[in-house]
């Protein structure tokens, strides 16, 4: 698994993930097909939020540390996956546009259970601005 983090970074991720979770607390209506992007997105910041949050309780407490660990581990996994779907959404997106693929990794252990971009380059299949 690796060292533990230490507290000063731990609340550097509180801080850095809490400023994202507000970002997709915004809530902006769209297209229906933008709606599902945006709210899987939001949706895998605030499970990333409760990863980070469980991971410094972890961290406060010694006696539960193994099991909040392996709980804050399946959080962060669940949020890889849940932006893995928000990202292919995304993909799909400007596709249709024009704008060709465009990919929004997270990178994780999250292993077979996040779906992995398409292996086309970026910008594949856009159009010309003419052909818009």
């Amino acid at each position: 698994v690796g060292p533990l983090a230490g507290a000063s970074e731990v609340e550097d991720w509180l801080v850095r993930v809490r400023e994202a979770d507000e970002y997709f607390a915004e809530t902006v209506s769209g297209e229906t097909a933008t709606n599902v992007a945006r709210s899987g997105f939001g949706n895998a910041v605030d499970v990333l939020l409760e990863a980070v949050e469980t991971y410094k309780l972890a961290l406060d407490e010694p006696a539960a540390r193994d099991a909040l660990l392996a709980a804050a581990r399946d959080q962060r996994d669940l949020a890889a996956r849940t932006w893995s779907t928000a990202s292919i959404q995304l993909d799909a997106i400007n596709v249709e546009a024009g704008f060709g693929h465009q990919h929004v990794v997270f990178p994780s252990s999250a292993g077979p259970g996040a779906q992995p971009p398409d292996t086309l380059p970026e910008g594949t299949d856009a159009e010309s601005s003419g052909d818009r």
